[in-house]
């Protein structure tokens, strides 16, 4: 290659960097425009399929319960964590630290209510 064909080379990688930016930008939008295709593709062929269409409902209504029962178990663990720690807190100042424990989470509560 000659001298000018690199600096052409180099030039156009510049220009090509500055307006598509460090992020590659177009390529990111590529890609999002192919899984928008895909997206399209397979919600056509679910449409299509009654029967595909109710095993996946039924599988994400599984996928759901199992994450709730998952949230549900952890609150438990959490109840019987606290639990242990309060029995294993001094007399003298458990009275203290329930109140404010208690006060803490009915806060969390309202919040989230």
């Amino acid at each position: 290659m000659s001298e000018e064909e690199l600096d052409v080379t180099a030039l156009l990688k510049g220009s090509i960097r500055q307006v598509l930016g460090d992020e590659m930008l177009f390529i990111e939008a590529v890609r999002d425009l192919i899984k928008e295709e895909i997206k399209e593709h397979l919600r056509k062929k679910i449409e299509n399929d009654p029967e595909l269409k109710e095993e996946l409902k039924k599988g994400f209504v599984m996928y759901y319960e199992g994450k709730m029962r998952e949230l549900l178990g952890g609150v438990i663990i959490a109840k019987a964590g606290t639990k242990l720690a309060l029995e294993s807190i001094p007399e003298d100042i458990k009275k203290e630290v329930s109140e404010e424990l208690q006060k803490e989470l009915m806060k969390l509560v309202d919040e989230t209510l």
